[in-house]
């Protein structure tokens, strides 16, 4: 039996170049983009599903690749329950592949990696992001100290194995003792370093980027500033070219302000938004248990996440499809640049452009569809419908 074809008409659709006016239409088949070309309805196939979204936007996909949770659920819980609901969440927000993002813990990873093989609904994971374990214990954040270990090739080793070929970003402090050789492990097996949680010196971050750092996690949050004679973790991350930035476009974490000047300093393909958003994020204001044990607590004030009723953000609540939109308004960006920082540029950082991140022939059918004011009307992973409002 033959795969029924999808064509989206009347839609405005987000190329690699350009915003194509209504006149041209996309044609799915299967799990793949099979044609996007200029509208003759006499020439659609006879069996095809016609669909008219007049009025909106048909985008790639958008990719996550720093990310832990929402509605009361997260990545570490590493749970069918959790993951089924987070990809349910993020579908419905335009995500069509993301990292879960975890601590440094082998259950949790072989966990994550057997719900992999399974297979999931909703948005897609493309791996794993662990953030830690080797870190600067001064630089945590809302990390648990006890997630924070020294560094040493066979625990990493561990991880790597627990993983089972899923880990595909690893945050690392490399300033701490033992952190380089680690760096060059990471590299050696196609693992993603990134430099956060860190309190290193330019110097010591320039080290790092030589041993192979590529990525900067959350940039501004959690690392050594920026000044005039000291350019520190941000520094490095902003004027080394080969250095993909992480930003947190939710106006909080980062000033809007700041959020512009990361893309005025950064070649555009490096820029990439994430949400980093945890297990509060589409809930109401209000005092969540984050452990019982350890006595954390999650407190969301007017839409933020603050850690045990203090001023330390804990996490954001941001969504994608809100935090691209940011994007677009604190940085300038026009439509077609801020979607590919959100789906090009992540595909690429995973070695996954010949596959995801534009609306190209031969990729995979990951399709989004937005209105005017950004909201998600319509979710397609690899060319299954995963959120239709």
């Amino acid at each position: 039996m033959s795969e029924q074809r999808k064509i989206f008409i009347n839609g405005q659709i987000i190329t690699p170049t350009e915003v194509l006016d209504t006149g041209f239409y996309l044609m799915v088949k299967g799990s793949k983009i099979e044609h996007l070309g200029f509208m003759n309805a006499s020439s659609f196939p006879a069996d095809a599903e016609i669909i008219d979204v007049s009025g909106q936007y048909i985008s790639p996909g958008f990719i996550d690749v720093h990310v832990h949770g929402c509605m009361n659920y997260k990545s570490a819980d590493a749970s069918r329950e959790a993951l089924e609901a987070m990809g349910k969440c993020y579908a419905a927000h335009g995500v069509t592949g993301y990292l879960p993002t975890v601590h440094a813990d082998t259950e949790i990873l072989k966990k994550l990696a057997n719900l992999f093989d399974e297979g999931l609904p909703g948005t897609k994971p493309l791996g794993i992001h662990i953030e830690g374990p080797y870190l600067c214990m001064e630089k945590r954040g809302a990390q648990y100290p006890e997630h924070i270990w020294k560094c040493a090739p066979e625990t990493l080793q561990s991880l790597i194995d627990a993983s089972s070929g899923y880990l595909k970003q690893m945050t690392i402090a490399p300033e701490i003792d033992g952190a380089i050789p680690l760096i060059e492990m990471l590299v050696k097996r196609n693992i993603i370093a990134s430099m956060g949680h860190t309190d290193a010196t330019y110097e010591q971050a320039m080290a790092g980027v030589k041993a192979g750092v590529s990525h900067a996690t959350h940039t501004f949050n959690a690392m050594s500033v920026l000044s005039h004679r000291h350019p520190g973790t941000v520094g490095a991350a902003l004027a080394c070219d080969s250095v993909a930035a992480e930003i947190i476009t939710d106006g909080v974490h980062v000033h809007p302000e700041v959020v512009k000047i990361l893309v005025r300093a950064k070649p555009l393909r490096k820029v990439i938004p994430i949400t980093d958003a945890i297990q509060t994020a589409g809930l109401p204001d209000g005092e969540y248990v984050q452990d019982a044990k350890l006595g954390y607590t999650l407190n969301v004030r007017n839409g933020e996440t603050y850690l045990n009723n203090t001023n330390t953000l804990a996490g954001s609540t941001l969504l994608m499809n809100n935090g691209i939109n940011n994007l677009m308004k604190f940085a300038g960006l026009d439509m077609v640049e801020a979607i590919h920082c959100a789906s090009l540029n992540p595909a690429i950082e995973l070695g996954l452009e010949h596959r995801k991140g534009t609306l190209e022939v031969g990729k995979d059918a990951d399709i989004v569809l937005f209105d005017e004011d950004f909201k998600v009307q319509y979710t397609m992973v690899e060319g299954k419908v995963q959120f239709q409002a």
